[in-house]
């Protein structure tokens, strides 16, 4: 009887399974590109770009938004661009000139009257951290009233009181920011105002000039213009845009931001 010889299979080659990547992106910018050096050994812009919008908390822009009298008045909010939420309220504009979207003295800005005009956020994140740029033109103070306030509501001051006049009725430039603080409890800080539309300040410093930090914890209220809601301590001023972080930003990212987001420029 012939011999049989044993058949061969064709061997298979199993291809390890790989799962796919789940990257989620944050709402409101593009899923960050990984970082690349450059041949001057510096960080891809790209990667940096990413870094400062994983940082940010919330974004105002009134030119971005397309805000006008008309459109505020049928929605009276600050729209947030950072996609994260934080839309501000804003309470008893006349929509005009001189209290909504101005179109002559500040073009484009969102002009409060100095006198019951409020703008607000609530449920902010907890800060420990934190940066905040600006681009605004400051027309008259009433006491104690300023740019900005997180704060704790029911209990006082919180991460920061930013540009804010003190104890002067009808001046018409800040001269001081609080920094985790109250009146008692250190943090307080006189400061030179900066030249421009276009400040900054992180818990050490603002536009370059030092700061000293309190021991106050933050709360999750946002207040533009008004000192934590109170009416007669409003100022009259003009707002382009106000963007906030959890971090502090480098020199060179704050740049940026100026740069590609405040349009310091215009």
């Amino acid at each position: 009887m012939a011999r049989r010889e044993p058949v061969r299979l064709p061997r298979v080659r199993l291809a390890t399974a790989r799962p796919p990547r789940a990257g989620l992106p944050a709402a409101g910018w593009e899923q960050p590109r990984p970082a690349k050096t450059t041949g001057g050994g510096g960080t891809d812009p790209g990667a940096m770009e990413a870094a400062i919008m994983e940082a940010l908390v919330l974004w105002y822009d009134l030119k971005k938004q397309g805000a006008t009298n008309e459109s505020m008045a049928e929605n009276p909010v600050l729209r947030d661009l950072s996609g994260n939420g934080h839309d501000a309220l804003c309470r008893n504009f006349a929509w005009t000139e001189g209290s909504g979207i101005s179109t002559e003295a500040y073009p484009g800005a969102l002009v409060t009257d100095g006198v019951d005009d409020l703008i607000y956020a609530e449920e902010l994140e907890l800060l420990t951290d934190f940066t905040v740029v600006a681009k605004r033109e400051f027309i008259r103070f009433s006491r104690y009233s300023g740019l900005a306030y997180k704060w704790v509501a029911g209990m006082g001051n919180g991460a920061f009181i930013f540009e804010m006049n003190y104890n002067k009725d009808k001046a018409v430039q800040p001269d001081e920011c609080w920094v985790f603080s109250d009146a008692g409890g250190g943090g307080g800080n006189s400061i030179t105002p900066a030249e421009g539309r276009v400040s900054w300040m992180t818990p050490a410093s603002y536009n370059g000039q030092p700061l000293t930090r309190g021991e106050k914890t933050d709360g999750r209220r946002l207040d533009l213009f008004c000192n934590k809601g109170t009416i007669n301590q409003t100022c009259s001023a003009a707002l382009w845009s106000f963007i906030l972080f959890r971090r502090t930003l480098t020199a060179e990212e704050i740049e940026w931001v100026k740069n590609n987001l405040i349009e310091a420029k215009q």
